[in-house]
């Protein structure tokens, strides 16, 4: 394989991990959508086991305090508790702010400190959403979709360009590819497919 053939190759790999993490996403995203569905119907975090392959769990938000305008929560920890601003911007200290977001709490039209006062720039999440799902592959899968992937990779390396870029082509649907392995730029035209 020459130089340019290995840049080739560097690009075709890049591009096909780019689209690999893209198809991924897409799939994982449907999974997270059908966990989502189950949460809401059974009230608990899904977690499925797929005998050999994997196990995938959704994860649930915990409820939480989080600054939601971090200059008013300043400010008003300027007005009550002056040592724990850091200067030279009112900065709140951030274990303080970790001790502050611990105690607070829902209360009224906001959140409140222990003593029931309203504190600006805090909002209250209440927990219970899916954030997402993780997906805990077997060895054995890992194995043997690692080797299915490695034997592709293997098979794409024995062709020359452009005649692996057009199989490429051919087998992954890749669009603008299919001018680049016909040796045509991307937006060629011919002289009578212009109107």
């Amino acid at each position: 394989m020459n130089r340019a053939q290995r840049v080739q190759a560097v690009i075709w790999l890049e591009q096909l991990a780019a689209a690999a993490e893209r198809h991924a996403a897409t799939i994982r995203a449907e999974l997270a959508a059908d966990a989502r569905a189950e949460l809401a119907e059974q009230g608990t975090a899904p977690s499925w086991r797929i005998s050999e392959v994997a196990t995938v769990s959704g994860r649930v938000a915990a409820a939480k305090v989080t600054i939601s305008d971090p200059k008013a929560f300043a400010s008003w920890v300027a007005e009550r508790h002056p040592t724990e601003i850091e200067p030279p911007v009112p900065l709140v200290r951030p274990a303080f702010a970790r001790k502050v977001l611990k105690a607070a709490k829902p209360g009224g039209t906001g959140v409140v400190d222990d003593q029931g006062e309203l504190i600006p720039g805090l909002d209250y999440l209440p927990g219970g959403e899916l954030t997402g799902i993780a997906i805990a592959a077997t060895d054995t899968a890992k194995e043997v979709f690692g080797g299915v992937a490695e034997e592709g990779l293997r098979f794409a390396a024995t062709l020359t360009p452009p005649d692996w870029a057009g199989q490429l082509v051919d087998l992954l649907d890749l669009g603008p590819a299919a001018a680049l392995a016909a040796g045509e730029p991307v937006g060629h035209l011919e002289p009578g497919e212009v109107g």
